[in-house]
């Protein structure tokens, strides 16, 4: 227990490489979920994303009920550029109840995600949409004045990106009908 201690101190005071020494002294000794968790955390501010990913994995072995580490492999993932990945480990950490963090990061992957696909409109108005929704979620938590204003101009922005992206795809959903009656104009005349 003296190198959880040790880690936690080293930790507080962003000492990352000492306080993954003593965790992992410790972790020697006795496995401990929380501990893995902080771990992966030290991990991660250092930038050693693999080790990081392993020690979240390690934290939900020995429980899986952790929403922190799905949250943290949520944004190793998001990281990585593994979307998908992201998304899956956000809503289980989001499974185990709404809470401001998991919004947030949901919020900022869809929003990523949006502009990864602009080439497919369909795909980035609806990761726009989830982008807002979950905005909107995470700012029934903010208390801070600045910090609410902040996220009431990011929604502001993403529904204005909606309208563009919704402007858009009726536009291209008008063509593809004129290319289709073309089509099909041309087949009534190949037939003659």
């Amino acid at each position: 227990e003296i190198f959880f201690m040790k880690g936690e101190i080293y930790m507080r005071t962003k000492n990352f490489a000492d306080a993954i020494r003593e965790f992992e002294k410790g972790l020697k000794i006795k496995r401990d979920k929380v501990i893995f968790l902080k771990l992966g955390i030290c991990y991660f501010k250092l930038n050693a994303i693999d080790d990081a990913e392993k020690a979240f994995k390690e934290a939900l072995s020995e429980d899986s009920n952790m929403w922190e580490a799905y949250l943290n492999l949520g944004l190793i993932y998001k990281r990585k550029g593994e979307f998908e990945k992201a998304e899956e480990m956000y809503k289980k950490a989001l499974s185990f109840g709404k809470k401001p963090q998991i919004l947030y990061n949901l919020a900022n992957l869809y929003e990523t995600m949006s502009s990864y696909y602009q080439m497919s409109t369909q795909k980035s108005l609806e990761y726009l949409r989830l982008a807002k929704n979950y905005l909107k979620e995470y700012s029934e938590f903010v208390q801070d004045n600045a910090e609410k204003d902040a996220i009431l101009k990011r929604i502001d922005k993403l529904e204005k990106s909606e309208k563009k992206a919704e402007e858009k795809l009726e536009k291209e959903i008008k063509k593809l009908g004129g290319e289709q009656g073309k089509e099909g104009k041309q087949g009534k005349e190949e037939k003659k």
